[in-house]
């Protein structure tokens, strides 16, 4: 597990929303957590642990605290994390239980604690605080207290297990390790040592009561007389003679118990034969069902099949034409390719004529220019004795000039920095109004959506509301469906039901028939020897007055006896046709009320499931589209708050700003006044009048007459210098009218070169046109044209392929379809041969004799077998009793001293219990682990050892811890480590747990662990030790967390978590910022 991200809204002691990115620290490695004392760092840690399982990091704190005190009441409390696991983002969303007012009207309402977890897949988000838990335990595989081991080493945790004795050690082992087992063994021991000298004194009066329990029958008389005789002495001295004469009688049952099942045996085999013959039969019906079927299905594939051929047999023809349009779509192609070249050809023979034309134009031009300057030429003189006498006047005029100059522009430079400082403050001053104005609006955006999340949560809600009642409509479907099913199977029962009655009436009624006429014959047989005077063997009477005749028809014991088989089966058949239709009536009845609960439960008939589903599945898409805009709110008004605080930081700046430019404005205003005095001196100068004035005069007044007299200097000296100018152009265009001359007749060179090849080049086109447009013959078509030609051809072309592939994927199909219908008609045929011609009727009358005959045999032997069983548990209970009591007290000798080895009780032994010595096992492994921490830290000097001889031979032992010091080669107990040696121990012995807890848990790796406090006590080295082990945790992709103040930890550690508190103002509470 990797923290991605974590929002904290009013929680601890942080008032409003607070987000930590993780990923800004880096993938991996050490970063700090740092700040004020009580600021929240330690909450940081609280607030990841009760996001995945409702409860804090450390134990002196629960969620009931966790509502901040500094939030204002319309602030929702909750933690939303993201984190990573196995290359997945999960993200958990929490809140506790707490106080907040009501939405409507006045008070306080308690807001129920909440949670949902969000998978990165379509999986349905868990929602309720319980089963956010439980998901979460179930997806990291370690729950609150494994993971607070190995992922948080808590504040004030750190020397609790080092300095531990046996007994507090091994309760921490228990906890973590689940040794509880052991301690539950050893007490189950000392219980059982208990109950065996109590199970002693019971055996020698139970040994006569399970003797007079002895039952007996019919298989053995002379050893019931014996038994007898025994139990009226209450086997007094005799229990040895009646377990003889006991196990003789259990062996005579016994035997006779083996015939009876072997007899049952063969009929068993028998009813099993007679039951494959009858479902041979029914599936003989079955397949004959089938083969009707798929005969019935061949007829219509035939005939698709042979339509589809003939579709298939158009496919060349298709393909032909596909071809041809490909053919027709490359010539077109070709056509538009050469006239898009004569058109590219035209235009550049265009051009070049442009170009042409230009040049000889530019050439007669500058062949007029050129015999222009040469009669312009012809008029100069010379001129540089009038030149001289001119630069001697402007030098003195142009010295006062200058000076006037100067001062004039440093004064207006000053004015000008004055004008441009009061614009910008105007500027500043307006832009600081209109941020104003935005963070104004944007707080009301805000503030409009505040409600983001609890909408989002609300959504979660009822989405999982849907989903339950979808499901509860799904299962009305079912049942429904079930219900058709078994109305369906009922109808078929009683249909067989009423067959079977219908059939057992006359098989009843020649019973009946036969069964009479067996009678009068049995009478008329005896009487045909009765005589006046004998005693009749029916009704003992001597005198035979009507004698009965025998009858015609000759009966035979054995057909009546077949007669009533038939009927008994018949009934049997009609017997179970009822209880199978009943228990199916019983069963829809059931199946009746279940819907109707149902129907109750959800609201609306079976009927109405399918457009309740329907209905829905349509609500839970609109929730969902709701939940994904209610989700872009949310991220919309976090951008919100992240513009609002970036909005409010440049309005600072601005507000710096502007306070600089007021500074700037004081220090320019005097600059101003420098620049006007020493201009004002310079125009007294100049005109005795204008100092006296100078003084009173406004900026624009002082500037005027500065510009007023450097006007007239510049009267004088430009009237001077355009004499002087006249002149020197005069001189200067004379040299440039030569240089001109020249440039001219070269450009004239040129143009009439570049004429000669324009020309050459144009008519190359001209031919290349001429050519192309002999090429294309009398083709004018348009691109565009060809164009959509193109697009039409390709348009049928397509169509055609797709009416091929079609034609080819239909006769594929129904080919496959007709093989498949021709395989199963074959294949049943020959099932329906291999299966033997079975009489069903004849089958189903032996099955019923067979079954009865069982019936009665299973009587017998259940009977036989309780009077055996009974029989031989007596003989068992009392033999074994009769040797029992010797073997009772050795049992109990071994037992007590099992159970005094397990309690660590023996005299003269180390006190160590068997849940200590499993734990001393975790205890070494724990120690291999820490010592290649703190073998690091203490550079080599010290190492963790379990101590082997307690200090005190009548307490507990065995979990005891020393440490060696491999700079002298003793063994002391670790509390004579000083603070940071303690420390170093204890972060070790920590880590080291976190690494055994973390292999027991079945191999998971966390990928970000945590550390809080505790490097206050180390000094510079060692310091850098514990980083250094603590940096080991970082390879691969691990990060690692510390909370501290120690300032080394700031240098050492580049990536930061700076918590502040708010001390005073608008803002309360704590905020963070990353470095």
């Amino acid at each position: 597990m990797k923290p991605e991200k974590l929002v904290i809204s009013a929680f601890g002691p942080y008032a409003g929303r607070t987000e930590i990115d993780f990923t800004k620290l880096g993938g991996q490695g050490i970063y700090l957590i740092t700040g004020d004392t009580g600021a929240g760092k330690t909450t940081i840690f609280d607030a990841i642990t009760f996001a995945l399982y409702g409860e804090a990091s450390g134990q002196v704190r629960d969620s009931a605290m966790f509502r901040s005190k500094y939030a204002a009441e319309e602030i929702e409390t909750y933690v939303e994390f993201l984190f990573s696991w196995r290359g997945k983002s999960y993200q958990v969303i929490r809140n506790p239980e707490y106080l907040a007012r009501k939405k409507r009207g006045t008070g306080y309402t308690v807001r129920k604690s909440d949670a949902t977890l969000v998978y990165p897949d379509e999986r349905l988000p868990v929602t309720k605080a319980k089963e956010v838990t439980r998901a979460v335990t179930e997806l990291l595989g370690l729950d609150y207290r494994q993971f607070t081991q190995i992922a948080m080493i808590a504040q004030g945790d750190f020397q609790k297990l080092l300095l531990a004795g046996t007994a507090q050690r091994g309760e921490i082992f228990r906890q973590l390790f689940h040794t509880e087992l052991y301690q539950s063994l050893q007490l189950k021991l000392k219980d059982a040592v208990k109950m065996q000298w109590k199970q002693y004194d019971e055996l020698r009066r139970s040994i006569s009561q399970y003797l007079n329990g002895i039952r007996y029958g019919q298989e053995a008389e002379e050893l019931t007389e014996k038994l007898e005789e025994m139990k009226k002495s209450g086997f007094d001295g005799r229990v040895v003679e009646g377990l003889e004469l006991l196990l003789e009688l259990t062996e005579r049952e016994k035997e006779f118990l083996m015939q009876l099942e072997q007899k049952e045996k063969v009929l068993e085999e028998s009813i099993s034969e007679s039951e494959k013959k009858l479902q041979k039969c029914m599936q003989k019906q079955e397949l004959e069902s089938s083969l009707r079927l798929q005969e019935e299905q061949r007829e219509p594939l035939l005939q698709a099949a042979g339509k589809a051929e003939e579709e298939r047999k158009k496919n060349p023809d298709l393909q032909r034409k596909a071809e041809e349009l490909e053919g027709e779509i490359r010539k077109i192609r070709e056509r538009m390719e050469r006239i898009l070249r004569i058109e590219t050809l035209g235009q550049k023979a265009e051009k070049l004529g442009e170009e042409l034309e230009k040049v000889q134009k530019k050439c007669q031009e500058h062949t007029a220019q050129k015999e222009q300057l040469q009669r312009e030429l012809d008029r100069f003189g010379a001129l540089e004795a009038v030149r001289e006498k001119y630069c001697g006047q402007l030098a003195n005029l142009q010295e006062q000039a200058d000076r006037l100059e100067s001062a004039k522009d440093a004064y207006g430079r000053r004015m000008k920095k004055e004008a441009a400082l009061t614009e910008k403050m105007r500027q500043l001053q307006e832009e600081l109004d209109n941020r104003k104005e935005m963070l104004k609006k944007m707080g009301e955006e805000i503030e409009k959506s505040g409600d983001a999340g609890e909408i989002r949560l609300s959504l979660y809600q009822k989405k999982n509301n849907l989903t339950v009642q979808l499901n509860q409509a799904e299962r009305l479907i079912e049942a429904k469906e079930e219900q058709s099913s078994l109305q369906k199977k009922l109808e078929f029962t009683t249909g067989r039901y009423l067959k079977a009655r219908e059939n057992y009436l006359p098989v009843k009624e020649a019973y009946e028939r036969e069964f009479r006429l067996f009678l009068d014959t049995q009478a008329g047989i005896l009487a045909e020897g009765l005589k006046e005077g004998m005693a009749c063997p029916v009704c003992g009477s001597v005198h035979h007055p009507a004698l009965a005749e025998k009858c015609s028809e000759e009966i035979s014991k054995e057909s009546v006896d077949q007669k009533k088989a038939a009927a008994d089966e018949a009934e049997k058949n009609v017997r179970n046709c009822s209880a199978m239709a009943g228990s199916l009536k019983e069963q829809l009845e059931q199946l009746k009320k279940k819907a109707e609960q149902m129907e109750k439960d959800a609201g609306y008939h079976l009927e109405d499931a399918e457009r309740v589903k329907e209905r829905l599945q349509k609500e839970i898409r609109n929730c969902g589209e709701e939940l994904k805009k209610a989700e872009e709110a949310l991220v919309q008004r976090e951008k919100l708050v992240k513009a609002e605080e970036q909005k409010k930081a440049e309005q600072l700046q601005v507000e710096q700003l502007l306070h600089e430019q007021e500074k700037k404005m004081a220090e320019a205003q005097a600059q101003k006044s420098s620049a006007r005095e020493i201009l004002c001196q310079i125009l007294g100068k100049m005109e005795k009048d204008e100092k006296r004035k100078s003084d009173s005069l406004k900026d624009s007044e002082v500037q005027e007459l500065a510009v007023s007299a450097m006007k007239r200097l510049k009267s004088c000296t430009g009237e001077i210098s355009e004499k002087k100018s006249a002149v020197e152009q005069e001189i200067q265009r004379r040299e440039e009218l030569k240089k001109e001359e020249g440039r001219l007749r070269a450009i004239v060179e040129q143009e009439k070169e570049k004429t000669v090849q324009f020309q050459a080049e144009k008519k190359s086109v001209e031919e290349r046109i001429k050519e192309e447009q002999e090429k294309n013959g009398a083709e004018s078509e348009r691109v565009e044209i060809l164009k959509e030609q193109i697009l039409q051809k390709q348009e049928e072309q397509k169509k055609l392929k797709a009416l091929q592939q079609k034609n080819q994927q239909e006769y594929e199909q129904i080919l496959q379809k007709k093989a498949e219908n021709e395989a199963s008609i074959q294949t049943i045929r020959v099932q329906i041969e291999q299966l033997e011609d079975v009489n069903e009727e004849e089958i189903l009358k032996e099955k019923s004799r067979m079954t009865e005959e069982k019936s009665q045999m299973a009587e017998e032997k259940k009977e036989l077998y309780v009077r055996y069983s009974g029989n031989r548990e007596i003989y068992d209970k009392v033999n074994v009793q009769r040797d029992l009591l010797e073997e009772v007290e050795k049992k109990y000798v071994w037992m007590k001293s099992l159970a005094d080895t397990a309690g660590g009780n023996l005299n003269g032994k180390q006190k160590v219990e068997l849940e200590t010595y499993i734990q001393m096992a975790y205890f070494d492994r724990i120690l291999r682990r820490a010592n290649l921490r703190f073998m690091t830290m203490s550079s080599g000097q010290y190492e963790l050892k379990r101590q082997k001889a307690p200090e005190d031979k009548k307490g507990k032992s065995g979990l005891e811890l020393n440490v060696i010091d491999h700079y002298n080669g003793s063994e002391r107990s670790v509390k004579t480590l000083s603070g940071g040696e303690s420390f170093q121990a204890s972060l070790s012995l920590a880590l080291g747990l976190s690494d055994e807890i973390q292999a027991n848990a079945g191999g998971i790796c966390l990928e970000a662990m945590f550390v809080d406090e505790g490097f206050g006590s180390l000094d510079e080295e060692a310091l850098g030790q514990a980083i250094k082990a603590l940096g080991n945790l970082t390879q691969g992709n691990r990060s690692v967390g510390i909370i501290s103040h120690v300032a080394e930890l700031k240098e050492r550690i580049e990536n930061k978590i700076i918590v502040t508190k708010e001390r005073g103002g608008e803002k309360l509470g704590s905020r963070i910022e990353i470095i």
